[in-house]
């Protein structure tokens, strides 16, 4: 964590969200579960999860938070009470100016009150059936965005690099005697996007930073399929729910490293040439961790005389110098991997 904090500003978001790991084929698993599966919608057996992910500078993932939980186990409460847990922890190591970002699964009125309580700043996207008091009458948030069309622009590129043109407005409302924002967007979706936000201003343009920052959230869905891809996530094969989190804390780490070397200045050499190994297009900062992953997979692919006797060759004691060390180590591979 101190590390993580080395790498976050006051501006950075934390992205909060539930994932899954499927086990469609388990059934000796402890607390094995029913669950929705993420990447098909369907349900099927296996796990839900809980997590919270900063973002670097450059956009990469620093896993903060993350648990493996079942329905199914006598200390289950709710995934309510599971999501406070994360909230906690994450209070623990940022400020309350830290805005915490949550998708539509998170719009209740027990999150909500939970987040006012707890004074911190954050941003949630809302499915509109709540009501609340608007120029003090009884609404819907639907109803209440849909009388407004749009005052400031946004251009906004997707993950397809489709660019969308969104029309934005904010205007106050009021929920169980608490002052807020509420968000609309147009020209997002099909549907209109409407995020509630305890995030003030005098200046009104303020809802197009708010959206932004909202729009910044698939990154830990991101992060989600960068482990299960990468790493094969969901192939976990030890029994008990607490090895299941401490092999996700160990990959979380590992994430962390990744991250962190991916940002520095002094190990660009490293990653750029591990990019380049991968034979791929580099498609910016979005993609670096997939491409250094398969660029370390493709230089240890090519050793033939197994790890033990390679690092006794490369490593001079005391001068333990892990960056130079595996520098030389695809130097070595390239040089010899023929």
């Amino acid at each position: 964590m101190k590390k993580v904090k080395k790498k976050c500003r006051e501006d950075t978001l934390l992205l909060v969200d539930g994932g899954d790991i499927t086990k469609p084929y388990g059934s000796k698993f402890e607390g094995l579960s029913q669950v929705r599966d993420g990447s098909t919608g369907k349900i099927g057996k296996g796990f839900p999860t809980v997590g919270v992910i900063a973002l670097t500078d450059d956009k990469l993932p620093l896993p903060i938070y993350e648990k493996i939980y079942s329905y199914e186990t006598e200390d289950f409460v709710s995934e309510n009470h599971e999501t406070f847990q994360a909230l906690d922890f994450v209070s623990k190591y940022f400020s309350k100016d830290h805005i915490r970002v949550f998708d539509r699964g998170y719009d209740s009125s027990i999150v909500t009150d939970k987040l006012l309580e707890s004074g911190v700043k954050f941003i949630v996207r809302t499915v509109g059936s709540r009501v609340v008091k608007h120029k003090g009458k009884d609404l819907s948030i639907l109803e209440i965005a849909g009388k407004f069309k749009g005052k400031y622009r946004m251009d906004f590129t997707d993950q397809k690099g489709k660019t969308r043109e969104c029309k934005i407005w904010i205007t106050p409302i009021e929920m169980d005697g608490n002052p807020l924002n509420l968000v609309v967007c147009h020209g997002f979706g099909n549907k209109l996007m409407m995020l509630v936000t305890n995030i003030f201003d005098d200046d009104n343009s303020i809802c197009v930073a708010v959206t932004k920052c909202y729009l910044m959230r698939w990154k830990i869905e991101e992060f989600y399929r960068f482990k299960k891809q990468t790493f094969h996530f969901e192939d976990i094969r030890v029994m008990h729910l607490k090895t299941m989190n401490t092999l996700n804390l160990l990959l979380n780490i590992l994430i962390i490293f990744l991250s962190i070397k991916s940002t520095k200045n002094e190990d660009k050499p490293v990653i750029i040439y591990l990019v380049n190994k991968t034979r791929r297009l580099f498609m910016g900062a979005k993609n670096v961790l997939y491409a250094v992953c398969a660029g370390i997979r493709a230089i240890f692919s090519r050793i033939d005389c197994g790890l033990r006797n390679l690092f006794r060759q490369l490593w001079r004691p005391p001068a333990w110098n892990p960056p130079l060390l595996f520098q030389q180590l695809a130097f070595n591979c390239e040089l010899f991997g023929s």
